[in-house]
């Protein structure tokens, strides 16, 4: 079974939101994508939050990913 910890998610809409802190490292980022790979394989969305993307185009994507994800749910 695996195991994997979320930054934040709302489970009951199948949502992760994965944040900037602990993501860095070659090895963190291949977890970072193994996690990814078992979500999205169980019908999660994954909307992938860094520091940077809290301005501009970048805010603008993400705000229209997460609301995208909430009227499909």
């Amino acid at each position: 079974m695996a195991v994997f910890r979320l930054d934040l998610s709302y489970p009951e809409l199948k949502i992760e939101y994965d944040g900037a802190a602990f993501h860095d490292l070659p090895a963190q980022r291949r977890r970072d994508a193994k996690r990814r790979a078992w979500l999205r394989d169980r019908g999660w969305t994954v909307i992938i939050v860094r520091r940077d993307c809290f301005r501009g185009d970048a805010l603008t994507s993400w705000l229209g990913q997460l609301q995208r994800a909430l009227n499909n749910s």
